[in-house]
């Protein structure tokens, strides 16, 4: 069973890794939040680069949500595969 690395407290989303977490955000830091430019949440669910997996979360040690989305990118995926096989 897969468990989230990462949380992202603008969308909720889960993720497996920095990498990915990385990923789905994009825009400038110095730019207000809600700005064209400003630092945001991509939508990873329409994006290519991402694949989802059914997991768990463990937020802290007296909760665990399970059946969560947890979202990682493909080339990290591929990377691991060619590290450790199947």
């Amino acid at each position: 069973m897969r468990t989230c690395q990462y949380h992202c407290r603008g969308c909720g989303r889960h993720f497996s890794g920095l990498s990915s977490f990385d990923a789905h955000r994009t825009g400038s830091f110095g730019e207000p939040k809600h700005s064209l430019t400003g630092r945001r949440c991509k939508p990873v669910e329409r994006d290519k680069a991402f694949v989802g997996d059914q997991g768990e979360c463990r937020v802290d040690s007296a909760q665990t949500l399970d059946a969560v989305l947890i979202w990682g990118l493909v080339a990290d995926r591929k990377r691991l595969k060619e590290a450790f096989g199947r």
